[in-house]
């Protein structure tokens, strides 16, 4: 059976403003409209199509009929409101999880549509039945699909949880839950969302209403009646107040790259004096005239320089740049025209040529060579003097630009070896024979020992070119044939590398054809190699059976590491008891990346155990099933390992659920000695964990502090979290330490009376 299913993927964003997954069925897999009953297309549900109503009555036959394989063909209809192929595929899979289906993606440029322009399916049926093919076919639309009744149960079974994890969203409801105020500085949600979430002013800290004011109008989405909503929200608002706002210096530079010129006249208007250091080059940048043309005729202390001109016209603003030549006098640089010329602005190019005089320098056509703007080339060489250099044509050579090598040659232009080296590298065949004809520059032992294919290396070899072992070598990455061919017809042979590079690029066959063959062998770094590039069990028995060098310590080692606990068995098997290879290094990889099961069987059937990095690994990267497991482990346990330091570590991660594990761990084992948690503590330095703020930080630290984990918390610290923008856990620090300070003084009062 073979469905061909096209939706026209058009849904505007949802109401919550966030362009999320919504929480009908049709929004979630990017059907028209936000409800069911909707329809498809139309203004309402009811409206009866009388031509697909035979259809449906024919695929009602067709979904019944009892096939024995099938296979659906998706055809994902792309949109700008809504281009995401793998929110589909996640649908697609999740609906035939309990068949046996194919699944195959299509992409379209444009919708399939019935007369009625509704988008409908187009379904064909291929079943075999003792050697006779029976194929029906029939359109319906796209409701059937939800009128069998399996389908749309496994489609609400799952809707939610595709929806869930889609991590580029989140619906109105989530928003209003971030921390931080994030709906107004992360999404820019508009007052009319806002003010029904919002707390007063008196429930949030100045520092943080102003950062947050500060981010959206930062955003590209900010409204004028929003900040000014926000400003009768925070009256003490002040841009300019650098001890409260953070890249208070940049903030018009923002705005003016996200084009919000009616924002900008605002801020300007009621801020005069806002810093404007940055303004000019951010919309410059961005092409936007209109705020050029406002900052130059109503802004006195706006900073233009010559970069403003260079940068508009590295970004192709050609009107930009002829209102800078016209309205300012600040000019440009030879970059105006070097960078337009690289990026392939044309007109720029032109405009500078004719109005300026600044010119440019030879890496103009040398880079638009390199990147086949012909048009430039030709224009630059015929108008300007400044010339290339042979980098030229070598680069247009290593990209393939034959026209442009052409050209350049008919103007007298020359180049190096590297032309024909890098052509043969990259594989440009008409290059390497049109330099060879044409250019006496000649090509070195790179052309031939790094040839892309076998069609260059026979040219090469063909008009006598040199190489030596590194062509077999380098041949042994890529293709068989070239091996034979340098084999049979040349004599400089190889070295150990050309096993080692075929085991590192996975060529199982050219190893065996070097080592019936070729008599230099490989070395250890075969196995090694193969098992850094995941390569088959096949290869890596091969290597061995036939190579007999071994291997070093870095291949089980990086197995460990990349889960492969099939060579870790076999490698045990095969060489179980040499001290080069197994140390407590591979425990430690494998407690590194997770791999609970290569922990286990090392430990059930071997006796390195492991380091203190196992710990530290495992803390690091937040793998608890592997501490838990680790914790039950003798040598763990005699050697303790789990110690205040790795507490640290995991209060580094912000692992709520590790710091608690390892809370409890430390409790435990300190009874023995006679000391708190508090002892085990001590030097717990916060600096450590300042580099990195998630979203459970604030939780971290409140469960420190609940149970008296921090004696001290340094003012580098609260400095460096306060520049982080975190205030509220600034605050959080001030109470701490204030209730600090109370345990102080009550223990000396304390100490006072039971002196007396």
């Amino acid at each position: 059976m073979y469905c061909n299913i096209s939706s026209n993927s058009v849904s505007s964003s949802l109401q919550d403003g966030t362009g999320s997954l919504g929480s009908s069925v049709v929004d979630s897999i990017g059907c028209v409209g936000s409800t069911v009953n909707n329809g498809i297309g139309g203004s309402g549900g009811t409206r009866r199509n009388p031509v697909l109503h035979g259809r449906r009555m024919s695929c009602q036959h067709i979904f019944n009929t009892n096939v024995d394989h099938i296979d659906l063909v998706i055809q994902l209809i792309h949109h700008v409101n809504f281009n995401d192929p793998a929110l589909y595929k996640n649908i697609c899979h999740k609906l035939l999880a309990q068949q046996a289906c194919h699944v195959f993606f299509i992409s379209k440029h444009r919708p399939l549509l019935d007369c009625d322009g509704w988008p409908y399916l187009e379904v064909g049926i291929k079943k075999k039945k003792k050697k006779k093919e029976i194929t029906n076919h029939s359109i319906m639309s796209f409701f059937d699909i939800f009128r069998q009744r399996y389908i749309s149960q496994l489609i609400f079974r799952h809707v939610e949880e595709i929806s869930i994890n889609q991590p580029t969203s989140l619906k109105g409801r989530d928003i209003v839950k971030l921390p931080f105020l994030g709906m107004i500085s992360t999404y820019a949600m508009p007052w009319d969302f806002i003010k029904h979430y919002l707390s007063t002013r008196d429930h949030f800290i100045k520092k943080r209403r102003a950062n947050v004011i500060t981010s959206y109008c930062s955003h590209r989405n900010a409204r004028v009646d929003t900040f000014q909503s926000l400003l009768d929200w925070s009256p003490d608002y002040d841009p300019r107040d650098c001890s409260v706002v953070s890249h208070y210096n940049t903030l018009s530079s923002r705005i003016a790259g996200h084009g919000n010129i009616d924002l900008l006249k605002f801020l300007i208007s009621t801020y005069p004096d806002l810093p404007l250091q940055e303004t000019f080059k951010s919309a410059a940048e961005a092409g936007h005239l209109n705020i050029i043309e406002y900052l130059n005729n109503t802004t006195k202390h706006a900073f233009c320089c010559k970069a403003v001109m260079d940068i508009a016209a590295a970004n192709g603003h050609l009107n930009v740049v002829d209102y800078l030549h016209r309205n300012r006098t600040e000019g440009c640089t030879i970059y105006a025209m070097t960078i337009a010329a690289q990026n392939c602005h044309l007109n720029v190019v032109q405009y500078l040529h004719q109005n300026r005089i600044e010119g440019c320098n030879k890496e103009a056509i040398d880079i638009a060579s390199e990147n086949c703007h012909f048009n430039i080339v030709k224009f630059l060489i015929e108008n300007r003097t400044e010339g290339c250099s042979k980098d030229a044509i070598d680069n247009a050579s290593k990209n393939g630009h034959l026209n442009i090598i052409q050209y350049l040659d008919s103007k007298g232009k020359k180049c190096t070896t590297n032309a024909i080296d890098w052509a043969s590298q990259n594989g440009h065949f008409e290059i390497v024979k049109w330099l060879y004809n044409n250019k006496n520059s000649g090509a070195s032992k790179f052309a031939m020992n790094y040839a892309a294919n076998l069609e260059i290396l026979e040219y090469l070899h063909n008009i006598g070119q040199s190489c030596s072992t590194t062509a077999m070598d380098n041949a042994a990455k890529i293709d068989l044939e070239m091996v034979k061919f340098l084999h049979t017809k040349r004599t400089e042979g190889c070295t150990t590398n050309a096993i080692d590079n075929a085991s590192k690029n996975g060529h199982l066959n050219i190893i065996k054809y070097l080592n019936l063959n070729r008599t230099e062998g490989g070395t250890e770094k075969a196995i090694d190699f193969a098992v850094d590039g995941n390569q088959s069990m096949e290869m890596i028995r091969y290597l061995d059976d036939h190579l007999r060098q071994g291997c070093s310590h870095h291949a089980v080692e990086i197995a460990a590491s990349k889960g492969r606990l099939d060579v870790i068995q076999f490698l045990h098997q095969r060489y179980p008891s040499s001290p080069d290879i197994w140390t407590t290094k591979v425990n430690d990889n494998a407690c590194q990346a997770g791999h609970l099961e290569i922990v286990t069987f090392l430990f059930e059937n071997r006796t390195e155990g492991c380091s203190i990095d196992s710990v530290i690994g495992a803390t690091q990267n937040n793998h608890l099933n592997v501490l838990k497991y680790l914790q039950l482990q003798p040598i763990v346990q005699n050697n303790r390992f789990i110690s205040t330091n790795t507490l640290n570590l995991a209060i580094e991660q912000c692992n709520l659920e590790m710091i608690e594990f390892l809370y409890i761990y430390s409790h435990r084992t300190s009874k023995s000695k006679r000391c708190d948690v508090g002892s085990l503590t001590r030097h717990l330095r916060l600096e450590d964990i300042n580099h990195r703020v998630p979203r459970n930080f604030f939780d971290v630290l409140t469960f420190l502090f609940t149970n008296h984990m921090i004696k001290e918390i340094p003012n580098s610290s609260i400095e460096h979290i306060e520049s982080l923008g975190l205030y509220e856990i600034v605050n959080l620090y001030n109470q701490y330490n204030q209730s600090q300070k109370k345990e102080i003084d009550r223990k000396r009062k304390m100490n006072r009376f039971d002196f007396f």
